[in-house]
């Protein structure tokens, strides 16, 4: 049974068959027959396609800090015969009653179209343009084709990925810093514009760089970090730091590229490298986050009258221990167990070097007592950084009151983490168990701990950071706080 259309539905389809009709109008009045010759994507002189062509072509050619796309085309011989001769005059002269317009169309692998506007490059031959891709994502894949709009024309396809250029050393080992420890003296509280004295000054332990040494001490401060004995009261630039350890550890060096973000995508490079080898090795992913900045104090706050430690800047990277899943024993990768773990791999192939745990450990609790009126404090809590070559040397836990080394096994791993672990500081390899004078005691902790019983809390108190990164969920078995480059035997 036929049913009439209202005079509103008949306009509609009216229309919508005149726009058809003008539309295949347009394909056929304006011929198609347009192809990339050329493609090249710089930003101030550096490619972001890689290939020698793109390398040199970018060489000199700034862009006001914009990532610009270069295009040359070619045109069928039906375009360069007609009026429209070029690609310029395909996208700006009228065919018919048309006013064209083109623009670069880019869709994404999930079909996300994105239009960008076209700029000629000044050139005689009207095929030379360019287009500001800084909407893109680097390390994204992306079609790309040029459109024009009024007659829903298109030139060929072409597949385009941005990218940062891979440095020479990409494939060279991460850089590694060395850090010295030395340790300052506090003999007399100096809060509050007082200088009382100390019954028993305390030491506290920091860390720096050799190229940011820390300056000296201010003669009115209320710690030395210098020896008095050898060198007087006065400390100067000259003066080793107070016990003074060089190659304390190791860390990743800040300085290396790859733990910079150049690309600006939100991840450290060295994430991303991590990412696309584990991609390309089929290898699961849930985070690619295991590379995190270590900051503890570099010494004295310089600027108040107090005893109180800076909290230091990052001096260097750390790495995230892994968990054996058959075992639940945490170990790092690099140090010569699971090698068949993918990951624990693809990680030591990136750092280049053997690696080992790194642990946190805080000093015994001290009491000071104020030699002029009598007054008891909570010192400072100290802390150290120890090595896993240097803590398996060193540590034993208490059975009975007798302190016990744990042996170096499975078994012995398995009683490390039902223990509390401990260690006398300064070192004695020879006999671990056995405290000097001049030793105290200090126990293993996780930066929870450090961070939820502090002595002087509302002091910076030399306590490590680890910036904003978080760390596995899963704590490690041994309180290992991270994975560093391994260092020599002492």
């Amino acid at each position: 049974m036929h049913h009439p259309h209202s005079q509103e539905t008949n306009v509609r389809i009216l229309t919508l068959f005149m726009l058809l009709v003008f539309t295949a109008q347009a394909q056929a009045n304006r011929p198609d027959g347009i192809t990339f010759k050329s493609l090249c994507a710089c930003r101030d002189n550096e490619a972001f396609i890689p290939g020698e062509a793109c390398e040199k072509f970018c060489e000199s050619r700034p862009t006001s800090g914009q990532t610009r796309l270069y295009m040359s085309f070619n045109v069928s011989d039906e375009i360069a015969q007609s009026d429209l001769r070029n690609v310029y005059g395909w996208c700006t002269k009228a065919v018919d009653v048309q006013s064209p317009s083109c623009a670069m169309e880019f869709q994404d692998e999930e079909g996300e179209i994105l239009h960008t506007e076209l700029f000629s490059r000044n050139t005689t031959d009207g095929n030379s343009f360019f287009t500001i891709v800084d909407g893109l994502q680097l390390k994204k894949n992306y079609s790309v084709r040029l459109r024009e709009f009024s007659s829903q024309q298109t030139s060929d396809v072409k597949d385009v990925r941005l990218t940062v250029k891979v440095p020479d050393y990409d494939q060279a080992p991460l850089a590694i810093q060395a850090v010295s420890e030395y340790a300052c003296v506090t003999e007399k509280l100096g809060l509050n514009n007082k200088s009382d004295y100390l019954v028993s000054p305390y030491l506290q332990h920091s860390y720096f760089l050799e190229q940011l040494r820390p300056d000296p001490i201010p003669a009115w401060k209320s710690s030395n970090c210098h020896n008095i004995f050898s060198y007087g009261l006065i400390d100067g630039p000259e003066y080793p730091r107070l016990f003074e350890r060089e190659n304390a550890l190791k860390l990743w060096s800040a300085t290396d590229l790859r733990m910079l973000d150049l690309d600006n995508n939100g991840s450290m490079d060295i994430e991303d490298e991590l990412l696309r080898r584990l991609v390309e090795d089929g290898v699961p992913v849930s985070t690619t986050r295991f590379f995190a900045p270590l900051s503890i104090s570099a010494g004295p706050l310089m600027t108040l009258m107090g005893n109180d430690m800076s909290a230091g800047g990052a001096l260097g990277f750390v790495m995230r221990s892994l968990i054996n899943t058959q075992t639940g024993l945490a170990f790092c990768a690099g140090d010569g167990s699971l090698q068949s773990n993918p990951l624990a791999r693809h990680l030591a192939d990136l750092t280049g070097s053997a690696n080992e745990a790194l642990y946190l450990a805080r000093r015994e609790k001290l009491t000071i007592t104020n030699s002029q009126n009598g007054g008891v404090l909570c010192a400072q809590d100290d802390y150290l950084l120890v090595t896993q070559s240097e803590m398996k040397k060193s540590w034993f836990f208490y059975k009975n009151g007798i302190a016990v080394r744990p042996e170096l096994s499975m078994q012995g791993e398995l009683v490390v983490k039902n223990n509390r672990m401990h260690f006398f500081y300064p070192y004695s390899f020879e006999r671990p168990t056995v405290r000097s004078a001049a030793q105290r005691t200090y126990s293993v902790v996780t930066l929870d701990q450090a961070y939820n019983d502090p002595c002087w809390s509302n002091l910076a108190g030399g306590l490590p950071n680890l910036g904003s990164f978080t760390w596995q969920s899963i704590a490690a078995h041994d309180k290992r706080l991270a994975c560093v480059p391994a260092s020599a035997q002492r």
